[in-house]
């Protein structure tokens, strides 16, 4: 991007702002092509232009306007020049240099300096002849002076090594040429530099608390000018706020410990003692203190340490605080301590304080596995008695984490009677299945409990008994719940149950009879005594229809059906529900199924009637579907966006082909924009497979429709003549007539309902082809593999995935090896790169392969071949960049590869790049934008760290750098070896980067 077009970008993006600002001033706008036209040289700075930039309440966006162009930017691949659209003799920037308004703050000139002095990070003789320019033409040493000390690192440029990869520093032009120049005569902020050079920085530093740049200052006078220093070095090593509170800077009290512990040990320990209010901040200064000098500030951590171990005694907050310190929790810092100092005293105090807090942290049950396992048992006991409701905000990842550690000592009665104890009397719902996972795991003490609970008078004993005995394989378990399942009155209970043995006895679907007797057991609980339905009449509702019989479903059988599809989870429908569901007539039962819709709607789209929608869905059927779409548009139309992701929830329980196209369309639709509705019909995918009893792959494949061609043609006879619908490569009907020729519009004289039907299959042909490029490469990034059985049936049997086939290149695998790469001609004859015919064989998979997969000499062949035929495929396959995992990075979870190089684009160009190849974004702290991508099939993810993009536009001028790429696995705890990451997955995600830097 050139000066003008840069120019232009800017001015664009500002304009569009002043048209959105309601508050804005219409002037300010006004203002804006004027200055783009100065800034072009096409109109000299006029005076009055001054005066109205120093408005900048006023004038907001053209202030914006010219930060950005100043800052305007030109970079390559390895390094970015800043200001290399404009010269100090540029008329534009010298017209602006040459007035008075040049260092008033709100002045737009004020930002010269800041700009003029990124290139006095350039070390050389240009630097310096650039900096003697800019004192010529005004810009005074004062000025340069303090926009460079608001540099986090003034003195050194930081660079990154592309080839050793490691981090390199050398003098900035500012440290070289500026300092030097100094001249006492003037002042800066009321200080005299009569002194020198080193008491002139020191006094600023001083005057100037919360300087960023105060560590690299400290550390250049140290090296280079010790003495000025002196005795008063408090203020390097602190800040002040305004209120005297001290907040340490940790970070600079190691060094100067480090360097001379003896000279700055004074400053140090009176900052640990004046800061003492706050343990974050006094704690790590008192350790840093007790490294340099072991035992000489016992007392001082010890006061600080027992003031943080008390404050978790008698603690009633909902949200406990667990204070860090270097990363630390400052309690497992402090035990940590104690132990090394004096272990059996160490472990007095530890138990003390296990016993006496109201919670600890996930962090200090891992510090107690791990120091003290000899002695761990009962702590950890004592640990799982702690309250749920104040453990931390990762309630069941707190107990889950205890019971994972106690997996590794030999439990006995008196352990497992205990937690049975905590399960029936003391846990919540979540805590209480943990802990029946967990017990179920000692067979010789569960089994026996676990019956004796089931026959008890409580609730909480009944449930926890069937959640323990749900884990057994034994028959005669399996028998003793399916006979309890009829008796049992508590639903909670009965449906731990009934998951137990779903798979016996609902092995085969129930027929009418059985359905009947089902209802007769759920009369006899007294669970259809009364409605329950809040936002339903009763009396108005039509009622289904059977389909055995053509008749009206009972009040009882109604009352069933909203009984058991209250128990659902989630958007599948229940167990028992489910039974009845299969024999409905759902052609005749489309009044009540546009009942219970506008029930839900009704209730606001509650979340507690989501079971309307599972309902509507699998009782209403394609009737419903127009009506459901209706509804999910004006959602979007009303902006009520959680009634849509419920909407297309019961759009997936249609459980048609064409509704989960539907759904798999919004799924992509809305993958970015509007991601709850996006992510709504993922999952509403997911269940719909689960409801199928398929994966979600095979219903990607299922729901691609063939419009019930035969043998890849539609017959038909038009005007007594014979024809052949087909679908042609560009993905539109065309047809043949008993002659083979080719006509692409419909025949004359077809019959009008078949013309209907041909313009329905034309338009639902171009819905699938929208998403099928899309789900395809991601086939081919995920590695997905068909059987040969369904790659057939799935793509050489379907009209529109044919197509697909002979635009792509495809690999015959076997236990993961690669065997032939082959082609399919016109004629669906499938063949290598030396045109010999390949035969599928069973016990063989079918995928899209990927170059890398390829050794060099096939891949040149292939390159040779597709090059002479002049051939081309649907997406990019053998040009496709690849990166092979490094051999040194193999034990590793993340790569360095591009460390540290610059996105040319910026950072406000990164998220829209990344989502275009499938990558999600997610804010993190600060604003900050996060980017990561998922291989679904193994569940790994790739996380890419890119320093700079914000989730808030930033104006197109704000540098990007990419970091390190980590790969996951399900969570941030889970770090797989890069050799475990599959090849192409590894080499899609540099490539994407990769493509992002070289964009």
């Amino acid at each position: 991007m050139n000066k003008q077009e840069y120019i232009e970008y800017c001015l664009g993006n500002n304009q569009r702002l002043v048209e959105r600002d309601r508050h804005n001033d219409p002037k300010d706008g006004d203002l804006l092509p004027g200055l783009a036209k100065m800034a072009l040289g096409e109109l000299a700075v006029p005076e009055n232009v001054r005066q109205k930039l120093h408005n900048v309440p006023v004038y907001r966006y053209s202030r914006r306007f010219l930060q950005e162009i100043l800052y305007g930017t030109v970079r390559d691949k390895r390094r970015t020049k800043s200001c290399s659209f404009w010269s100090l003799e540029d008329p534009f920037i010298k017209g602006l240099l040459a007035k008075d308004t040049l260092y008033q703050q709100d002045s737009p000139a004020y930002m010269l300096p800041l700009v003029c002095s990124k290139l006095a990070f350039e070390s050389g003789g240009e630097s310096k002849a650039f900096i003697d320019r800019a004192l010529e033409l005004g810009v005074t040493e004062d000025a340069l002076i303090i926009q460079m000390l608001r540099y986090s690192s003034p003195f050194e440029i930081i660079e990154m090594n592309p080839e050793t990869r490691s981090v390199e520093y050398s003098p900035s032009g500012f440290a070289e040429f500026i300092l030097p120049k100094l001249k006492p005569s003037s002042s800066l902020l009321g200080l005299k530099k009569s002194r020198g050079r080193g008491q002139f920085i020191h006094d600023l530093v001083k005057s100037q608390m919360h300087l960023p740049s105060k560590f690299a200052i400290f550390k250049f006078l140290l090296r280079h000018d010790p003495e000025v220093i002196g005795n008063e070095h408090e203020q390097y090593l602190m800040n002040r706020r305004r209120d005297g509170e001290v907040i340490p800077l940790p970070h600079i009290c190691a060094y100067a410990l480090d360097k001379d512990a003896e000279r700055f040990e004074a400053a140090v320990a009176k900052i640990a003692e004046a800061s003492q209010a706050r343990v974050n901040m006094s704690y790590p200064i008192y350790e840093l203190l007790d490294q340099s000098f072991p035992g000489k500030y016992s007392a001082g951590i010890d006061k600080v340490g027992e003031e943080e171990l008390n404050s978790f005694v008698n603690q009633t907050s909902t949200y406990p605080y667990f204070t860090r310190a270097n990363s630390k929790e400052i309690v497992v810092s402090y035990s940590k301590l104690l132990l090394d100092r004096d272990f059996d005293k160490g472990l007095t105090r530890i138990r003390k304080f296990v016993n006496e807090s109201a919670f600890i942290s996930t962090s200090y049950v891992r510090f107690i596995f791990e120091e003290l396992k000899p002695h761990a048992l009962p702590l950890l006991m004592t640990a799982m008695e702690k309250d749920a409701k104040l453990v931390d905000m990762h309630r069941r990842g707190y107990f889950k984490s205890i019971l994972s550690k106690l997996k590794e000592f030999d439990l006995g009665a008196e352990q497992f009677d205990q937690l049975l104890e905590l399960a029936v009397e003391r846990a919540g719902k979540p805590l209480r299945r943990t802990l029946a996972t967990f017990l179920a795991q000692y067979p010789e003490y569960s089994t026996g409990k676990a019956r004796e609970l089931c026959a008890g008078k409580k609730v909480d004993q009944r449930i926890t008994g069937a959640l323990i005995l749900s884990h057994s394989q034994e028959e005669a378990v399996l028998d003793e719940l399916q006979n309890l399942v009829e008796l049992e009155r508590n639903d909670e209970t009965r449906n731990v149950m009934l998951e137990s043995v779903q798979d016996r006895k609902f092995s085969q679907d129930y027929d009418v009879k059985a359905v009947m007797e089902m209802i007769d057991f759920a009369d006899k609980r007294k669970k259809l005594n009364r409605w329950a339905e809040k936002w339903i009449e009763e009396e108005s509702l039509p009622a289904p229809v059977w389909k055995h019989s053509g008749e009206a479903l009972s009040q009882k059988e109604i009352r069933f059906l909203f009984y058991r599809s209250k128990q659902a989870k989630g958007l599948n429908s229940d167990i028992e529900a489910r039974q009845l569901i299969r024999h409905l007539d759902k052609d005749k039962s489309e009044k009540f199924a546009l009942a219970v819709l506008q029930g839900f709607q009704d209730s606001n789209a509650s979340s507690k009637f989501k079971y309307y929608l599972t309902i509507t869905g699998l009782i209403g059927g394609d009737k419903l579907l127009p009506k459901l779409n209706t509804t999910f548009r004006k959602g979007i139309a009303d902006k009520r966006f959680k009634m849509c992701e419920y909407i297309v929830g019961a759009i997936a329980m249609v459980g048609s082909n064409k509704a989960l196209r539907v759904v798999e369309m919004l799924s992509r639709k809305y993958a970015n924009k509007r991601a709850k509705i996006g992510l709504a019909a993922r999952e509403a995918l997911d269940a719909a497979a689960v409801e199928l009893n398929i994966s979600r792959d095979q219903l990607g494949d299922r729901i691609i429709p063939n419009f019930g061609f035969e043998n890849l043609y539609k017959e038909f006879e038009a005007g007594g003549e014979p024809y052949r619908a087909f679908v042609s490569k560009e993905f539109k009907l065309n047809y043949f007539n008993q002659d083979n020729k080719l006509r692409k519009s419909i025949p004359k004289d077809t019959d009008k309902e078949l013309v209907k039907e041909l313009k329905e299959i034309d338009k639902e042909i171009k819905a699938v082809v929208k998403t099928q490029k899309g789900r395809l490469e991601t086939a081919l990034i995920e590695g997905r593999r068909w059987t040969t059985e369904e790659w057939q049936e799935y793509f050489l049997n379907n009209p529109i995935m044919l197509i697909y086939v002979q635009k792509l290149l495809w690999g015959l695998y076997k236990d993961g090896q690669l065997l032939e790469v082959f082609l399919c001609d016109d004629d669906i004859e499938l063949y290598n790169v030396t045109d010999d015919e390949v035969d599928l064989d069973a016990g063989e998979q079918i995928g899209i392969v990927h170059p890398i997969e390829m050794n060099e000499a096939l891949l040149k062949q292939w390159k040779e071949k597709v090059y002479e035929n002049d051939m081309e495929f649907e997406f990019p396959i053998l040009e496709r960049a690849m990166f092979r995992r490094d051999p040194e990075e193999m034990q590793s979870s993340i790569t360095k590869r591009l460390w540290g190089q610059e996105i040319p684009k910026g950072a406000d160009y990164v998220a829209g790049f990344l989502e275009k190849r499938g990558w999600q974004k997610q804010s993190a702290d600060g604003g900050r934008l996060e980017f990561y991508r998922n291989l679904q099939g193994s569940k790994h993810r790739a996380y890419a760290n890119i320093e700079g993009p914000a989730a808030f536009y930033q104006g197109g001028a704000v540098e990007a750098t990419v970091w390190e790429i980590a790969f996951l696995g399900e969570n941030w705890s889970d770090k797989p070896k890069i050799e475990n990451i599959p090849a192409v997955f590894y080499s899609e995600v540099i490539a994407d980067i990769n493509a992002l830097i070289n964009a």
